[in-house]
């Protein structure tokens, strides 16, 4: 039997054991005798370990200072068990390692606390004095409002001294003052011998050292160039970047043509301004040459949104929410959007063909299902773009040429009734995957527009790009576009390469009429870095360094260099990001579908490489500064449900696979852990406010109107659960949420599992059609009609003590190899060869009995 390694160091190697001598766990040989479990049998009758270590609380930045100035005297350890920092000099911390001491030590954690259990290990070597440790001198620096850091409580010990302040005075002053002698050898040596006059002398603004290296300020600080048949976009002019001020040289003055440019440099000199990281520091001390920085993007265009964004993720926002998403726009540069006005142009013509509001009211769908645009000219002014699909997702009524040229030219010629100098934007959705569309009709529909005025969104050139097989959309301009995402689900994934190098292919095409770069999900609030990429993709012309920049990503996301974040990074750029084929990702995932016997997951990376990125991460909890510990929340949450959703992959395939051998045991243990993983799911997911359902639910009752609370919350419970009455499209804007997995989805797969338990009870077939009719009527039917109210804030129990948890629990489970496999006669090479095979890519054990 595997060994358990128990010990206060929390490593789990299995090397240099030992069995407590008093409970028999084992823990490692360096830890002395004991174990957490027996950590009160080393304390004296006070309670405390003494200690001769003076142990210092202090802010990062501080903490470096003296981090620093120790490495100038000793060798300091950076890890240390508690036994051993008893022992030692200095114990140097900072207040997030103390965030979860101080909550455990509080006694706030519920329920029984086994020894060895990870809450254990935390109270047990924590270096708070309540906890253990008696301290011979603590500093603790605290942050008063004029941001003056001094020693707040200093607590003297004569255990070891009785004269501890006076020697801490002269050993201070002696410092002090050797430190003063130093900085005096080095002027006069400089002076003397070497002879500068000047460290740091005045240059005249004009000198040309200021341009020579302008790169270093800039890192793709650009402007929209111009491009002849978008004549209003002619105001777009390079940049003008003033980086310092003659009246205060650690200012920055940011010049602009309009709002957007002034937007772009902001992003650009404060580049860690990803989605909703709103927090930029700039050191007091930074120093910035004058400079004027002129460059021009790539892209003419740089577009975003696509027609079901509104409808799967805009729906419930209100003006605050769109005033930070418009700002988050701009600093990304985006030029061109689209917005909402289709069905009031609608209401106008119902109204004035005498239609009552209560039969408009009635053929309209409800708030969630409006994802279409048009234009109302006299309502809300015009940038000369009008957007309309003719034929999306619908066959035409005939396909020849004569009536698709028409089409396309009337549509075109109504829009220019109105405004003459009108663009008509057009999706490409309709040629994908549609053995209709040929390409002699395709070209007939484009060409029906005069050139230049018809510009063409290929949806989703990552995957499915239509300008090769158009011939660069046969002379039309073109933006290449990221689609990524369907109804807007959850899930890990990407195609990072596709993007990075499919952007240059698509200039560099011979006759190429491509125009900008734009990214056109239906639905946002995930996977934040493949757009981030895209969008900065977009503005530069050669390909990135994927490394460095998912590096740079990293360090801007969490605000620290940490090489344990590049990793993890690294490995699910490697993996999740690294799709490249023609199967449809669709966010369908075995957790959040219909149960069925014949489900097909599929994987096309390495998943142990989640499960590393994954570890990485937990291992970087204490060196996220408070300014960025939000977005390494969202993402930690982010990346074990993405885990979870792996495994129940796992465990679906194998459950299958019992139950197809009548191998009842081992299908209920499967069971068991199939429910034991929604139930942590639930947990991770209800410990940030990204993942709840009830925020996305009273969203929704917010904006109705007296009387419609309840159609409103029906739409927005119906369109991420059965999307129609009837359940029409069924699971195609899933959410892994807080409150829907345990609501819904765990509830529609009890069922399903208990229905194939008494299957194989009464060795009977299972009855698919009656469970997909009951299903439906008591369980995914009412959750549209439910009105239960769900909490709109996450958890008390942070983000990282619940993932931590369910990492030690499905590491436990993982290892045991009950899930994997059962009793084989197999040799063990070839044991060892089908566990790699599942813990990788997620393959069904072939068992022998």
């Amino acid at each position: 039997m595997a060994k358990e390694v128990f010990c206060l160091c929390n490593s789990d190697s299995k090397r240099n054991l030992k069995s407590c001598f008093k409970c028999c766990l084992w823990q490692h040989k360096n830890n002395n005798k004991n174990c957490s479990a027996c950590w009160q049998e080393v304390r004296q009758d006070n309670g405390k370990i003494p200690s001769k270590a003076t142990f210092t609380a202090s802010p990062n930045m501080i903490n470096f200072q003296w981090m620093e100035e120790i490495k100038c005297h000793a060798r300091p350890t950076l890890k240390a068990c508690p036994l051993q920092l008893a022992s030692y000099d200095i114990v140097l911390t900072h207040y997030n390692a103390l965030r979860s001491h101080i909550y455990f030590t509080q006694g706030k954690v519920s329920g029984h606390l086994r020894s060895g259990s990870a809450n254990w290990h935390i109270i047990a070597a924590s270096p708070l004095p309540q906890a253990g440790l008696l301290w011979s001198f603590v500093v603790i620096y605290e942050i008063y409002e004029n941001d003056e850091s001094r020693f707040s409580n200093v607590v003297p010990s004569s255990i070891y001294s009785k004269n501890q302040a006076t020697e801490l005075a002269i050993l201070g002053s002696i410092s002090t003052c050797l430190n003063i002698c130093n900085i005096t050898c080095v002027y006069l040596m400089g002076i003397l011998v070497l002879k500068i006059k000047e460290i740091a002398p005045v240059i005249s603004r004009n000198n040309r050292i200021y341009h020579l290296d302008k790169n270093a300020f800039t890192s793709g600080v650009t402007s929209m160039s111009t491009y002849s048949w978008m004549d209003d976009f002619s105001g777009w002019a390079p940049l003008r970047l003033a980086l310092a001020d003659v009246e205060d040289p650690s200012s920055i003055k940011l010049q602009k043509k309009n709002y957007i440019h002034l937007e772009v440099n902001m992003h650009y000199i404060g580049k860690d301004v990803y989605w909703y990281n709103t927090y930029i520091e700039l050191s007091d001390s930074t120093v910035f040459p004058n400079v004027s920085i002129n460059s021009t993007s790539e892209s003419s265009v740089i577009y975003y949104q696509n027609v079901c964004t509104w409808g799967y993720s805009f729906i419930w926002w209100d003006l605050a929410k769109w005033i930070q998403h418009i700002d988050w726009m701009a600093m990304m540069g985006i030029s061109l959007t689209i917005a909402p006005s289709q069905e009031q142009l609608w209401y106008e013509i119902y109204s004035e063909l005498g239609l009552s509001e209560e039969e408009i009211d009635d053929h309209f769908t409800g708030p969630a299902f409006l994802p279409w645009l048009r234009m109302v000219i006299t309502a809300y002014g015009t940038d000369h773009i009008y957007f309309t699909d003719p034929f999306n997702e619908l066959k035409p009524r005939m396909f020849t040429k004569d009536y698709l040229n028409m089409t396309a030219y009337y549509i075109y010629d109504s829009m220019r009734s109105v405004d003459s100098k009108a663009i008509w934007l057009l999706q490409d959705w309709m040629f994908v995957s549609n053995i209709f569309w040929s390409d002699d009709l395709i070209k007939t529909f484009l060409l029906a527009v005069p050139i230049g005025n018809l510009l063409v969104l290929d949806l989703q050139s990552e995957q499915f790009p239509q300008y090769e097989r158009t011939h660069s959309f046969h002379g039309q301009p073109f933006i290449w576009c990221m689609l990524h995402n369907f109804g807007g689900t959850l899930g890990m994934h990407g195609s990072v390469d596709a993007v990075n190098t499919g952007i240059r292919k698509a200039r560099q095409m011979a006759n190429s009429t491509m125009v900008g770069v734009g990214i056109t999900p239906e639905g946002i609030d995930q996977n934040y870095v493949i757009y981030s990429f895209a969008l900065e993709r977009g503005w530069v012309k050669d390909d990135f360094d994927t490394k460095q920049w998912f590096n740079t990503y990293a360090n801007v996301r969490y605000g620290v260099n940490n090489l344990n974040l590049h990793s993890a990074w690294s490995l699910l750029k490697n993996s999740v990001y690294a799709y490249n084929g023609l199967i449809k990702i669709h966010g369908k995932y075995v957790i959040t579908r219909r149960p069925s016997t014949n489900l097909k997951p599929w994987t096309w990376y390495n998943c142990s490489d989640v499960y590393k990125a994954w570890q990485l991460m937990l291992d970087s909890n204490f060196s996220i500064p408070v300014t960025h510990y939000a977005e390494y929340e969202y993402d930690l949450v982010d990346i074990t449900r993405q885990f979870l959703q792996i495994v129940s992959e796992q465990l679906y395939i194998n459950i299958i696979a019992a139950y197809r051998r009548h191998q009842i045991e081992r299908f209920n243990y499967l069971v068991d852990k199939l429910m034991e993983l929604f139930d942590n799911l639930e947990q991770i997911l209800a410990t940030n406010v990204h993942f709840l359902l009830g925020t996305w639910l009273e969203d929704s009752k917010k904006y109705s109107k007296e009387g419609f609370a309840d159609l409103f919350e029906f739409n927005a419970r119906n369109q991420i659960t059965t999307w129609g009455p009837k359940s029409q499209i069924g699971d195609y804007a899933t959410k892994q949420w807080s409150g829907i997995v345990q609501d819904y989805y765990k509830p529609r797969w009890k069922y399903f599992l208990l229905e194939l338990h008494q299957s194989l009870v009464d060795n009977q077939p299972f009855n698919r059609s009656s469970f997909v009719t009951n299903v439906f009527n008591y369980i995914e039917n009412p959750f549209s009609y439910d009105r239960k109210v769900y909490p709109v804030m996450p958890t008390k129990e942070g983000s990282f003590f619940v993932s931590k948890r369910i990492f030690n629990t499905w590491t436990y489970h993982l290892r045991s190899n009950k899930i994997y496999s059962s009793h084989t006669r197999l040799k063990k090479s070839v044991v060892y060869f089908i566990l790699y095979l599942i813990l990788d890519y997620g393959y069904e054990v072939v068992q022998n009995d």
